[in-house]
């Protein structure tokens, strides 16, 4: 019965680990959101081991980080100036209707 339990926790704890790797590889990947779930779930389940779960919750704040510097990239590099291509100059040079408080 002994070898049976230690065999079966050895199991387990093997399953834990390929868990963390697959979290590991997904970072490395930048998948960051896919990553961040992974590891949260791993964290949370009870019969996780003390030090994978901790390794776990490391990996959550790496996620998380990787997913803000993203976000971040993304904002610095978009264009948010909308411009309307029919207008070209001041808005009161090329509509004589605004100059004259509109058409009549």
């Amino acid at each position: 019965m002994l070898a049976a339990r230690i065999t079966e926790t050895t199991i387990e704890r093997h399953a834990c680990e390929q868990r963390l790797a697959e979290v590991e590889r997904l970072i490395a990947e930048g998948s960051f959101p896919e990553a961040k779930r992974l590891a949260k779930r791993l964290a949370d389940e009870p019969g996780t081991p003390t030090d994978v779960a901790r390794r776990a919750r490391e990996l959550v704040a790496i996620a998380e980080a990787g997913l803000q510097k993203v976000w971040k990239d993304v904002q610095s590099t978009t264009d948010t100036t909308v411009v309307n291509p029919r207008r070209k100059g001041k808005p009161d040079d090329d509509d004589p209707n605004r100059r004259n408080g509109g058409s009549s």
